[in-house]
């Protein structure tokens, strides 16, 4: 067998012995490495002599029949040995993974400890895979494998970073990514909220960022309304209320940002859950379908 580019061998191995021509993808500088040629027969599939290809009509109009008479080295390859030669260029070349999902690439578990971070605070990315995995990272973390595996890297990540995990099994390759959001010594604002439930008096949406997906270290500063309508903020067994004359409070500083957040705001008059109606001389109209509320969150000092 020759060694060269899996997928062009396996064009190639199609192609000679039934057609006569080579629609193989090669080029003039296309790379070629025989080592051996495979002897089909009285057809010899790799006629090829080691080195650069300086022309495609070099491939294209080969006559095997004549190189099969010229010294090269040659290897008949009988019975099932044959088909090994087949299964290999295919498997190399990705036909089996993408023709009978036969040997592709597979990554059962990819995840970084926290997609939001303070600046300078490390991490772990962890994954599973089936296959040879290579990480990335952009722009560039710094990484070290942890001690005692090679699927688990510790990064300490100075901005907002993408890591990439590219698996490759028998010619195919899979990519996943993680963003990672890094906080710097400014903060962030953060839109807390979501659509609301309607009750009695009131209307409510609850929303809950992850513990797990922040660091420990991002606190509450400031918590901002727009000043449309009153609203109460319950989070972390503080509560606070926000309305037109005060749409600001700090009553939350310091506290953890991940964890529930609770909006409510009382239905005002008119306001009506369900289909508005006209009642006599005024006109009930639907309460807001979603509440928000404006957070600084930054990183403990």
């Amino acid at each position: 067998m020759a060694i060269l580019d899996a997928a062009a061998f396996a064009c190639v191995f199609f192609a000679y012995p039934w057609h006569g021509s080579n629609p193989c993808p090669l080029g003039v500088d296309s790379l070629i490495h025989p080592s051996v040629g495979v002897v089909h027969g009285s057809r010899l599939l790799l006629p090829f002599d080691d080195g650069v290809v300086k022309h495609p009509q070099h491939i294209a109009n080969s006559d095997l029949r004549s190189l099969a008479s010229q010294k090269f080295r040659s290897l008949v390859i009988p019975g099932l040995g044959y088909f090994a030669v087949l299964l290999a260029a295919l498997t190399g070349s990705g036909c089996l993974c993408a023709s009978f999902s036969i040997l592709c690439p597979n990554v059962s578990r990819f995840s970084v400890s926290s997609h939001n971070v303070c600046e300078g605070r490390p991490i772990e990315v962890s994954w599973e895979a089936t296959g040879s995995a290579v990480l990335n990272s952009s722009p560039a973390a710094e990484c070290r494998t942890a001690l005692g595996s090679d699927s688990v890297e510790q990064c300490t990540v100075a901005r907002d970073t993408s890591f990439n995990l590219y698996v490759t099994r028998g010619g195919t390759t899979t990519p996943s990514v993680h963003q990672v959001r890094v906080f710097p010594a400014g903060g962030r604002r953060e839109l807390v909220g979501g659509d609301t439930t309607c009750g009695a008096w009131a209307v409510q949406t609850a929303a809950e960022p992850p513990i797990a997906d922040w660091d420990s270290n991002i606190v509450v500063d400031t918590v901002e309304s727009d000043g449309a309508r009153p609203l109460s903020v319950l989070h972390n067994g503080k509560e606070a209320v926000l309305s037109s004359n005060s749409p600001m409070t700090t009553a939350f500083r310091g506290s953890t940002f991940a964890g529930e957040w609770v909006i409510q705001s009382p239905l005002a008059s008119g306001e009506v859950c369900g289909k508005p109606a006209t009642t006599g001389q005024s006109e009930l109209k639907n309460p807001p379908s979603a509440l928000m509320v404006k957070v600084k969150a930054r990183c403990k000092p």
